[in-house]
């Protein structure tokens, strides 16, 4: 708009009534990352013109304006205009009126999306992908990081379940003598996985603890139908992450796990007594988890903060497919039995069930040291640490359509990037 007044200056004092305009627009990206299409318009109004002439000549040009920018807006596939701001200066030698118009893109990803998510598993295959992406928005150096090592970390990250190796459970519900049904629940750490598990058992006594790998023929030699009704429950999948790193920071203050790699992963160098110091070592956490390698981080529980998405990649290896989730744990001791009951018909009555004594809450939930709330400032802080958290959880998105907070807008951003859309699409 200054540039836009400048042009027109010129004119601006000719001793004439006449009314002239230009306008411009641009991207304007703010601290946080994010980007708004603005539209400024300068009207100028000569100086010899009576007063009710001026106002009638600059609401006759700011009508047709404003209406021209509604359908640039439109055919340029942008959704809303959030403002329109308008200052008058009626001087003696000039008058101008400004207007400042941002509209928002609408957010369509749905090809790149069906990529990343092929009939509602993760396309793994694009998963180093999305790793060297994130690191580049770390400006990350991982030229060292081998092929076969980064391949590893890749898998890791991005498919299996819940637990140790060998030591990973999934639920499984059998239904009375004489019925064909089944119904498996899939724990997902940090999403009320204590909770549904104490719930499970205390409300049904015929629930079998099983690896994942055996339950088909489990089922096979009982007679059973061999595609069970598989649930889950899940969250947002960045403040899963927070919460994972929660947890993790959790256990080592408390001493109940402790790092066997000689080194140890470098962000547990970083001193936590102070806020600017946690929410440091939360952004070295995260570097950490994209460029290190993950046996760096034994005996340290890395789990915790791996994506919710990776069940489905798990189930997928094993034949099986999830039928439904609940993508939310608000008032969760009302919505799991309601969810369940809905999910799978052939349970028995869930009223009157009472709820686990527990609630399955870990002492990390307290947040005593203030590891979560760090976590979740630097979100807050929309840089690249949070800009990589939104592509290392491009799967999640894609796969968990229900999100009743849907995507993040940062990662909307992140994910309409053409350096995003190119990597996906071709690689």
């Amino acid at each position: 708009v200054p540039y836009t007044r400048r042009r027109v200056g010129s004119i601006v004092h000719a001793k004439a009534c006449f009314v002239t305009a230009d306008a411009g627009s641009g991207r304007r990206y703010g601290s946080n990352g994010k980007s708004k299409l603005i539209v400024g318009t300068v009207v100028a109004v000569g100086s010899n013109c009576s007063k009710l002439r001026r106002q009638y000549l600059v609401k006759i040009l700011l009508k047709v304006i404003f209406l021209t920018i509604l359908v640039v807006s439109w055919t340029q596939n942008y959704e809303s205009i959030q403002g329109l701001v308008v200052v008058d200066n009626t001087k003696n030698e000039s008058s101008s009126v400004e207007v400042s118009v941002t509209t928002e893109r609408k957010f369509d990803w749905s090809q790149v999306k069906s990529r990343l998510c092929r009939n509602g598993v993760p396309n793994t295959s694009l998963g180093e992908t999305l790793f060297s992406l994130a690191r580049k928005v770390l400006n990350s150096d991982y030229s060292t990081v081998e092929d076969v090592h980064n391949k590893k970390m890749v898998d890791t990250f991005y498919t299996g379940f819940f637990g140790a190796v060998g030591k990973t459970n999934i639920y499984l519900y059998m239904s009375q003598e004489g019925g064909n049904e089944s119904m498996i629940y899939i724990p997902v750490w940090k999403c009320a996985n204590n909770f549904i598990r104490e719930w499970l058992q205390k409300r049904f006594k015929r629930v079998v603890v099983i690896r994942p790998e055996m339950v088909l023929s489990f089922l096979q030699a009982r007679g059973r139908a061999t595609t069970p009704c598989v649930v889950t429950a899940i969250r947002d999948p960045i403040f899963h992450f927070l919460s994972g790193y929660n947890e993790m920071e959790h256990r080592v203050w408390r001493h109940i796990v402790h790092p066997v790699s000689r080194p140890p992963p470098f962000y547990l160098e970083r001193s936590f007594e102070t806020e600017n110091n946690r929410r440091q070592r939360f952004k070295e956490f995260v570097s950490n988890v994209l460029y290190d390698g993950f046996d760096k981080f034994g005996g340290l529980e890395l789990e915790h903060v791996f994506p919710p998405s990776r069940i489905l990649s798990g189930l997928s290896k094993l034949g099986l497919q999830l039928t439904t989730y609940l993508p939310s744990l608000v008032n969760l001791t009302s919505t799991w039995p309601h969810f369940l009951a809905n999910a799978y018909p052939g349970l028995p009555s869930l009223q009157d069930t009472p709820d686990p004594a527990s609630m399955g809450m870990h002492g990390s939930s307290l947040d005593e040291m203030g590891f979560y709330r760090a976590a979740k400032d630097v979100w807050a802080e929309q840089g690249d640490a949070a800009r990589a958290l939104c592509i290392l959880h491009s799967f999640d998105y894609a796969c968990w359509d229900d999100l009743p907070d849907g995507i993040p807008e940062l990662c909307q951003d992140m994910y309409s990037e053409e350096t995003f859309v190119d990597a996906i699409m071709n690689s």
